[in-house]
């Protein structure tokens, strides 16, 4: 985690918002212990739990808290160091379709264009 966020910090675009500190490791930690609980709590079986499975959770939660401050162009960029750092990982996208129709009835209802990639940022900052 501390290479990859030392790749954002070099090699993304400069922004005033972003932060690939000491506080933005610590808040992707927090929040994959969170979800590690989380998805324990739903888990039969615990003896799946392994390297692989930690390793989807870091990912989970580096995605959730990281991607929606990203601006568009830097994020294919992200998605090349992400396979640099961890190989075969991609950014995940948020899944929740009822958030997703609300989203896009209300878009038409106040006159926005409803893209996909309006649509994702709007899931991200809810996520956030």
């Amino acid at each position: 985690m501390v290479q990859l966020f030392d790749l954002c910090l070099n090699q993304l675009s400069s922004q005033s918002h972003y932060d690939f500190g000491l506080r933005a490791l610590k808040s992707v930690l927090v929040s994959s212990g969170n979800l590690k609980r989380a998805e324990k709590k739903k888990m039969a079986d615990a003896s799946k739990i392994d390297a692989a499975w930690e390793e989807n959770i870091l990912l989970k939660s580096l995605c959730d808290t990281l991607v929606p401050k990203l601006i568009q162009d830097d994020i294919p960029l992200l998605q090349s160091l992400l396979a640099g750092v961890f190989p075969g990982s991609t950014i995940s996208q948020l899944l929740d379709p009822v958030l997703r129709e609300q989203i896009i009835l209300l878009s038409k209802k106040y006159n926005l264009l409803p893209t996909d990639s309006f649509v994702e940022k709007v899931m991200q900052l809810n996520q956030i």
